[in-house]
């Protein structure tokens, strides 16, 4: 089974999902990497004034040109089709005079933290520009459903916060325990690669549940407003809204 840490590759993935997540994964996660390092910060994009212009939609947190590709972390004000940040990453790489070979631009949600990798990153150089999505689409995630439940009691279903992993998050009981599971967000009919993690009731918090393979001493909590928290020891990780069933 996969196994979802935070800020690097896992460890091993499930074999449907191997294909279509490693590349982006891997490129992801170095942009996290990268994002929590140096730069210079920027000022907010300045509003359009042309009519096809999309700059407006964005601003620009952080220009690194420390090292030998040019790598820019934008925050997007809601998110873009594949085409619209093509658009956008030409206007920005005109607009911030990159000057090296290649450039990175990393998007951002306005929910994402830049710690949890960008959302959707653009390469650009000689031989053009290429996008690559690494959360799920609006429209992916409008027309996806949360996995039924019929081998255990579903204890509840959240929606994924992580942008690399956007899709559902589930804690079932069974005989054998409580998991957690993770279902990617395709759309359609057919659910998206899944993941299991198992996890251990706190005998001390009903409402806490610690990861038992996790080597970081990571733990999820219930809310009192429903939500799903997921903890390491000294910060929380993530917030995960529940879905009303």
């Amino acid at each position: 089974m996969m196994r979802y840490r935070r800020n690097r590759v896992p460890d091993g993935m499930v074999k449907n999902a191997r294909s279509n997540l490693h590349a982006a994964l891997v490129l992801g996660v170095a942009f996290a990497l990268a994002s929590c390092g140096g730069g210079n910060p920027s000022t907010p994009a300045p509003a359009s004034t042309g009519a096809e212009s999309l700059i407006e939609h964005a601003t620009v947190l952080k220009v690194d040109t420390s090292r030998q590709d040019t790598h820019i972390d934008v925050r997007l004000k809601t998110a873009l089709s594949e085409a619209e940040l093509e658009q956008l990453a030409r206007q920005l790489h005109k607009r911030e005079g990159v000057s090296t070979k290649h450039a990175l631009i990393g998007f951002y949600l306005p929910e994402h933290a830049l710690d949890q990798g960008a959302w959707a990153v653009a390469q650009i150089g000689p031989e053009g520009t290429k996008i690559q999505l690494f959360g799920a689409t609006a429209e992916q995630l409008a027309k996806s459903q949360p996995p039924r439940v019929t081998d255990g009691e579903l204890l509840g279903t959240w929606r994924d916060t992580n942008p690399m992993f956007a899709g559902w998050v589930q804690l079932v009981k069974r005989p054998s325990g409580v998991t957690i599971e993770r279902t990617l967000a395709v759309g359609g009919d057919k659910p998206g690669p899944h993941m299991v993690d198992p996890l251990q009731p706190h005998k001390n918090d009903s409402r806490r549940f610690d990861d038992v393979e996790g080597e970081n001493g990571e733990y999820y909590v219930l809310t009192d407003d429903g939500a799903l928290e997921h903890h390491a020891p000294d910060h929380l990780i993530a917030r995960h809204e529940r879905v009303t069933e």
